[in-house]
């Protein structure tokens, strides 16, 4: 007969197995899986992520771990990708089985950028949006048919810049908006006070606050999202709701406007208008092609803004610290241009210099250091390890530009890095090919975005002297290279001097603009 202590005993014996089983399982699966630092119950590796640059500790871990890193975020299994090898290894070759997206639910449950492709699922209306995005984009006949408009938003750019170069942050995101907003809607921004640019930036504001993409805390415990306005915390969701309604206002009232001009017969020629021709019948669009419609116009055109006016700060601010460097581009430019006009893109290949700068202010600061997370959407087998669907896919863009081995010196600013590199070397080191993101998710404006950013660092270089501010007391401004943290990394306000290089540049800024 069994009695009470035999009972206890098995009963302790029965918890002891199951706790060496649950602990010989997670062994197996962790031996599975690519090594990353150890995880604890319940918050995985959370607790050993800072609250800012988490793109700096996942490249430290790289010292430990290598560039294939495995961790757990709260219960989310994730890989942190800190190579470019590996990150083409998975999301470009393997791209059928890595371009799905992590459940985003404050971008798109909460703030409304579930109709935007960049942030959608990998499917069949995800496929729709890229094909819409790549009428606009990808074509060589489109991309000719917007330097007009991009040689006009430059030259507009300049003339700001001579009027007033204390303003220069506005200015840049005023021609950042003005070329994208033009393509898109047919719509030309001639200030930063213009409404639809004011809309723009307040978007694209409390997006960037928000935090990034399927890696803030509701996106890994959704309840939060239904939490009632009087529980403690709840005031999140409330700003939520207020970003929400700037979000849903940049889709929907430039793309009315847009569609009154097109019915009143007064509309320019945009991407807007050609996709309302080619999916209305008989005067009826859709419910579905208007949403998909007002989602890519959105999206590029946010996305755009953002990555365009980030790089060509940054542009900025590696002049003023680098005064050598800026000296050399002009005086390439010069060489080409002999002071007497202003640069055009038939001048780029004529200008290797220039262009060596452009791919190290990429590598300097990537805008957008993470990326947005890819996800698997079934099993995929890579280097012996099994890696489940559903795991978040964390391109570490930053810590890719910012390997020693590929880039030596990373933490220098060094355009020369790539003249001594032969096309071949070049090709593969090119940081254009990183900081647009890579395989079917890669941003689909990328060729629209770098020629941009070429030809208003271009019209700056030939046509103003960038350096140091000094104070009232004529001592000088020293600015630090500090990048915001976040999703995006824009460099923190700083003052620098911009003016006219001489009186002959100062006429020809206003022959361009006659």
């Amino acid at each position: 007969m069994i009695n009470y202590f035999s009972i206890k005993l098995l009963y302790g014996l029965a918890v002891f197995l199951i706790a060496v089983i649950w602990v010989w399982t997670t062994e197996q699966k962790s031996r599975s899986r690519p090594p990353g630092p150890k995880p604890i119950p319940l918050l995985g590796n959370m607790h050993q992520l800072p609250l800012e640059y988490q793109h700096h500790t996942f490249k430290k871990w790289s010292a430990s771990f290598g560039e294939l890193i495995h961790a757990r975020l709260f219960r989310t299994e994730a890989l942190i990708l800190n190579s470019q090898r590996v990150a083409q290894d998975l999301l470009q070759n393997q791209g059928s089985s890595c371009s799905g997206r992590p459940r985003a639910v404050l971008y798109n449950e909460m703030m409304g950028y579930h109709i935007d492709f960049a942030f959608m699922q990998y499917g069949e209306r995800w496929r729709k949006q890229r094909r819409m995005a790549h009428v606009a984009f990808q074509t060589n006949n489109r991309l000719l048919s917007y330097r007009a408009l991009q040689r006009r938003e430059a030259h507009a750019l300049v003339m700001r810049l001579y009027e007033n170069p204390n303003r220069y942050k506005d200015h840049v995101s005023t021609f950042a908006a003005a070329a994208i907003f033009d393509v898109v809607y047919g719509y030309r921004i001639n200030s930063c006070n213009d409404e639809w640019f004011d809309l723009a930036e307040k978007a694209l504001r409390v997006t960037v606050e928000a935090g990034s993409p399927a890696a803030t805390l509701v996106d890994f415990f959704p309840f939060l999202q239904h939490l009632p306005s009087w529980f403690p915390g709840s005031k999140c969701n409330q700003k939520t709701l207020e970003a929400r309604k700037f979000i849903e206002d940049a889709a929907e009232k430039p793309f009315q406007i847009c569609r009154r001009a097109i019915a009143s017969g007064e509309a320019n020629t945009s991407w807007v208008a050609s996709m309302l021709a080619e999916h209305m019948e008989d005067g009826v669009l859709s419910e579905a092609d208007e949403e998909d419609i007002k989602g890519v116009a959105m999206g590029c055109n946010l996305g755009e803004l953002c990555i365009t006016a980030t790089v060509l700060l940054t542009f900025l601010l590696a002049m003023v610290l680098h005064p050598g460097v800026f000296a050399k581009a002009q005086q390439e430019m010069d060489r080409i241009t002999g002071r007497s006009r202003l640069p055009d893109f038939d001048d780029r290949e004529s200008l290797p210099y220039l262009e060596c700068v452009i791919r190290e202010v990429y590598r300097w600061n990537p805008p957008a250091p993470l990326g947005i997370p890819h996800a698997t959407t079934e099993e995929v087998t890579y280097r012996g390890f099994n890696i489940p669907a559903g795991t978040m896919l964390v391109q570490n863009l930053w810590a890719m530009m910012q390997d020693a081995e590929i880039y030596p010196q990373p933490e220098k600013f060094y355009p020369e890095r790539f003249e001594k590199m032969g096309a071949n070397e070049i090709s593969q080191k090119d940081t254009r090919k990183i900081v647009f993101g890579f395989g079917r998710r890669a941003c689909p404006g990328r060729q629209f975005a770098d020629s941009s950013v070429w030809l208003a660092a271009a019209s700056m270089i030939a046509t103003m002297d960038i350096g140091k501010a000094c104070d009232a007391n004529g001592r000088t401004i020293d600015p630090t290279s500090i990048f915001l943290h976040g999703f995006v990394s824009r460099p923190k306000d700083f003052m620098c001097s911009i003016r006219p290089r001489s009186d002959s540049i100062r006429e020809l800024i206003h022959r361009t603009q006659g």
